[in-house]
């Protein structure tokens, strides 16, 4: 569907973004909240149920992200916050303009990403080891290439190090473009969603010997 002005709005605010302090944080979640997507507040969890195929948390050790519109403040989100876990994922991925935001209890949320951080690596302080996952390795022409959702500074360089600094041995997984692709219009577009299953796999095959000998 063609995006309405609302839409447009929110998502120009979100890759515009130069800083993540808390004034453009609050910002952008305001134009969340003044976006009319089609699947809003009330509908998106449900769409996310489908796709997941759960609303019970599949782990005590999953966690989710999220970032309340209104005060623009990071939310991290477990089994024991009385969530369910469809409404945990859809605010989780609830991109400005383009779905949600999603009530998590009483506070309306937005995508986790909306921030400094897309991977939150200060939740697992302390850990003996830790892999990173991360669609960039961290550049400012991540949100260019349509890697990033939004133009704020990504710490994520500087979040490995400071696992690193705290005796966390760290493995970084930059997944990047798929082989042959310079760019891509919307990491949300389905399209996607096959080919980069197919290639998550590959390279985890490719991976294995490598995760044992780190695990182990």
């Amino acid at each position: 569907m063609a995006p309405n002005v609302s839409q447009l709005r929110a998502r120009h605010m979100a890759a515009a973004a130069s800083k993540a302090d808390p004034a453009t944080i609050q910002a952008i979640g305001r134009a969340s909240l003044a976006a009319r997507n089609a699947a809003g507040p009330d509908s998106y969890y449900t769409a996310v149920k489908k796709l997941i195929g759960q609303e019970t948390w599949p782990s005590p050790k999953l966690y989710t992200t999220a970032i309340d519109c209104y005060t623009g403040e990071r939310l991290i989100v477990s089994h024991t916050s009385g969530i369910e876990a469809n409404h945990a994922c859809a605010a989780s991925s609830s991109l400005p303009g383009s779905m949600g935001p999603t009530w998590l209890q009483d506070r309306l949320c937005m995508d986790g990403g909306i921030c400094q951080t897309s991977t939150h690596c200060d939740v697992v302080a302390g850990v003996k080891r830790a892999l990173v996952i991360s669609l960039t390795d961290g550049s400012s022409d991540a949100s260019k290439v349509g890697l990033r959702t939004s133009g704020l500074p990504n710490t994520l360089q500087q979040e490995v190090a400071d696992l690193k600094t705290q005796g966390t041995d760290v493995v970084l997984k930059v997944v990047g473009l798929l082989p042959g692709v310079s760019h891509v219009d919307s990491i949300m577009n389905p399209k996607w969603i096959a080919p980069c299953i197919a290639n998550g796999e590959e390279r985890g095959r490719a991976d294995v010997a490598e995760m044992k000998a780190f695990w182990g």
